[in-house]
């Protein structure tokens, strides 16, 4: 049998809608517009990735200080409602949910994930569905890092996987794609913001 090997954030679960609702949720007070609310979300993930270390509330106070000019002080309040209603709403991927009963008929599944441990497996039971994952994977577990080849090897040796048989699923091309590729592992790019994909400019035309 074939096997996924799945991402969770933004791939598996509604992260993005979530973390918009969850702008507008808190921002109601401030009126701010919808171009505003994507400039703050555009702004938390550039934050996030110049500064992977910092809390994500550090992370979206200072984007809604840059973007929105709120001083920092009410900014760390309005970041910390901003966690608690994406916690209290997290969600899956509606379409995930519905079609994993028979993916599980043809894959062995694994979540290979830098997620919260504790948030994803009760997501999962939320929804009826953990019994469909063979095995997780939390990096911070394993005290390594996305994007790595030593990770996904070592998932293929612990399960006894052919990296023929194998596909990787995520929606971050260094991340999840990059060290697959390199491995000679097929990959499937999950994604809400791209159109279209090509590998060669002729496509084009």
């Amino acid at each position: 049998m074939r096997t996924l090997i799945l991402d969770f954030n933004d791939t598996i679960d509604d992260n993005f809608a979530v973390k918009k609702e969850a702008l507008n949720h808190v921002l109601k007070k401030f009126s701010a517009d919808d171009l505003s609310i994507k400039k703050v979300l555009v702004e938390i993930d550039k934050i996030d990735l110049a500064h992977p270390d910092w809390s994500m509330e550090d992370i979206v106070a200072t984007a809604l200080k840059n973007i929105l000019g709120i001083e920092m002080e009410k900014a760390i309040k309005i970041a910390k409602n901003y966690q608690e209603y994406r916690k209290k709403h997290a969600r899956l991927d509606v379409s995930f949910v519905k079609v994993v009963p028979k993916l599980a008929k043809k894959f062995r599944i694994v979540l290979l994930t830098s997620g919260n441990k504790e948030n994803i497996k009760q997501l999962m039971e939320k929804y009826g569905i953990g019994k469909y994952i063979e095995k997780y994977y939390f990096t911070h577990e394993l005290g390594m890092k996305k994007p790595s080849i030593d990770l996904l090897e070592m998932i293929l040796k612990e399960n006894n996987i052919d990296k023929e048989d194998c596909i990787v699923v995520g929606d971050d091309i260094i991340k999840d794609h990059m060290p697959a590729k390199l491995l000679g592992i097929k990959t499937v790019l999950y994604s809400k913001f791209v159109d279209n994909i090509i590998s060669d400019f002729k496509e084009l035309l």
